[in-house]
C-alpha cells in the first residue's frame, strides 16, 4: 500500500493525514509519503529546535527519503 499527503502523488488520499507510518518498527513523524511495497518513506526535515529546514532557495521544506520495512496503519473507522 502507498499513502501520501501530496496531491500529485499516486498514493494521495485524504485519509493519509490520519494514517501512521512505521519504519523498522519505529513510529515516524512528519511523514509525507509511505510505500510498503517499495520500502520507502519521505519525511520532512526539522532542525534540533523543531523548526523546518528549507531548501537552498528557501522556497520549500527539505525532505529525506528513508528505506526499510514500512508499515502503514490506517485510521480506525468509527
Amino acid at each position: 500500500m502507498r499513502v501520501s499527503i501530496l496531491k500529485n502523488d499516486p498514493g494521495y488520499s485524504d485519509a493519509a493525514l490520519y494514517c501512521t507510518a512505521y519504519l523498522n518498527g519505529k513510529l515516524l513523524e512528519h511523514c509525507i509519503t509511505a510505500d510498503e511495497e517499495l520500502g520507502i518513506v519521505i519525511v520532512q526535515e526539522y532542525n534540533k529546535d523543531g523548526c523546518p529546514k528549507l531548501n537552498s532557495n528557501k522556497t520549500r521544506m527539505r525532505t529525506t527519503c528513508l528505506s526499510g520495512k514500512i508499515e502503514i496503519h490506517l485510521p480506525d473507522k468509527k
